[in-house]
């Protein structure tokens, strides 16, 4: 049952069932209790004609023309417990009963019976009990069954159509969203729409404006993505054909190492827009877990030892304070690779990086210096913007590692500041707030 119009019918209709059964069944027994007395009080007053019939005729007699004989009225005159003067209905010898009302069963029915004395007579009024139901629900049980009927079938249609007027705005609300293109995100108007539902309206519009600024982000990076891949196979193609004209082994030499250095380029780009793409806020799927952040510092510092060998560079850890934080594992080691990635390819030959993780007044710096040339102040904040490069053509960049850690400082609550380094270059300093170890 899971219809709100179905399930609102149903505990509303039987509501109405209950109350209506119970409210019948109070007056069945209040008007049965009042049927009773009724006939009671007949008893009293048949019995009390005769004893003005008898008087009337100073003295009862056997056969005095008493007016109840074709009633369903029994009555009988006693002059003694056992002597029996006259019975209405000679087939039924009721016994002697004392004054006032009483309930007897005698051979197979059950009587109610009224005596009252009188001039040293016994008179006797009785009904049978089986008669009286019958009569009964001749005349009462039919009448009071019929206005409840008549009640829930009124009050049942009334609440249908009550509860099909209450739930129009949602059939509205559903054809609405129904009829709408798949690329229509606008917001829905809630002028006319209900309180009770519009949360609900309010929750879906939320979700509408989310989904227009992903997919605004999804096509600017697809955009932008599509531009910055142009120059690098663009690049590509053109060594390839050189490589294919060149007349002699050094100029096929010099091709093909262009060659190779656009493809690394076009890889690290692709790399690195894989990197972006699992960071957006809808693709982090997996829940924070502890990280050692000194043990990554150390192996990513390793890793990218080779890349400054090559150039050259004096790439070491000067400090590692033993620090755990609550993140995302691959995130934070995309952070700490993009940090030290950019200061190796800024940096000149035979320059310096020093990397750093210190725990200063509960905070956990993470801190990547270099000696290159550094950002200018006025460059400071647009270099997390995706695809912004400063540097040469000389630096083979992409724009996206200082987007890509801005991604993920975010990701974590934490914070990053450029400033200038005492190496003469950069200073990139981003602070975590660490875990409390268990007491």
């Amino acid at each position: 049952m899971n219809s709100i119009r179905t399930q609102l019918l149903f505990w509303q209709t039987s509501a109405l069932i209950i109350a209506v059964g119970f409210a019948s069944l109070l007056t069945y027994i209040t008007v049965w209790h009042s049927f009773n007395l009724l006939l009671d009080h007949e008893l009293q007053q048949i019995a009390v004609s005769i004893m003005r019939h008898g008087s009337e005729e100073r003295g009862f007699s056997s056969d005095l023309p008493l007016e109840d004989e074709a009633s369903d009225v029994l009555s009988q005159i006693w002059n003694t417990p056992v002597a029996r003067v006259y019975s209405s209905l000679p087939e039924e010898k009721l016994p002697y009963t004392r004054p006032g009302f009483s309930d007897l069963s005698w051979n197979g029915h059950h009587w109610r019976i009224y005596a009252v004395e009188y001039d040293g007579y016994t008179i006797q009024t009785a009904h049978r009990l089986r008669e009286r139901e019958a009569i009964f629900s001749r005349t009462m049980v039919w009448a009071l069954l019929t206005p409840g009927l008549a009640l829930v079938v009124g009050l049942g249609s009334l609440l249908w159509y009550v509860v099909y007027r209450a739930l129009m705005p949602l059939n509205d609300l559903r054809e609405a969203i129904s009829a709408r293109s798949p690329t229509d995100l606008t917001a829905i108007s809630t002028e006319k729409v209900p309180s009770e539902i519009s949360a609900l309206v309010n929750t879906i519009n939320h979700l509408f404006k989310r989904v227009s600024d992903m997919l605004f982000m999804q096509r600017r990076f697809i955009a932008d993505a599509a531009h910055e891949l142009r120059t690098p196979l663009t690049a590509v193609k053109l060594q390839a054909q050189l490589a294919s004209r060149a007349e002699n082994m050094q100029q096929c030499s010099a091709s093909l190492e262009n060659l190779q250095a656009g493809i690394s380029r076009a890889s690290h780009l692709i790399d690195q827009l894989l990197q972006m793409a699992k960071l957006e806020p809808d693709a982090q799927l997996s829940l924070p877990q502890p990280i050692r952040l000194d043990d990554m510092v150390k192996q990513t510092v390793a890793n990218s030892s080779i890349l400054a060998a090559d150039k050259e560079i004096d790439l070491g850890v000067t400090q590692c304070d033993p620090v755990q934080i609550l993140g995302h594992g691959q995130a934070i080691q995309a952070l700490i690779r993009n940090l030290v990635d950019n200061a190796i390819r800024y940096t000149p030959r035979n320059g310096v990086i020093d990397v750093s993780l210190r725990l200063i007044d509960g905070v956990a710096q993470l801190q990547v210096a270099d000696s290159g040339p550094g950002i200018p102040a006025s460059e400071r904040e647009r270099v997390f913007e995706r695809f912004h490069r400063i540097g040469g053509d000389d630096v083979q960049g992409s724009g996206l590692g200082l987007s890509i850690v801005a991604e993920v400082v975010a990701m974590h609550n934490a914070s990053i500041t450029l400033g200038d380094a005492e190496l003469g270059g950069l200073l990139v300093t981003v602070s975590f707030q660490p875990q409390k170890a268990d007491k």
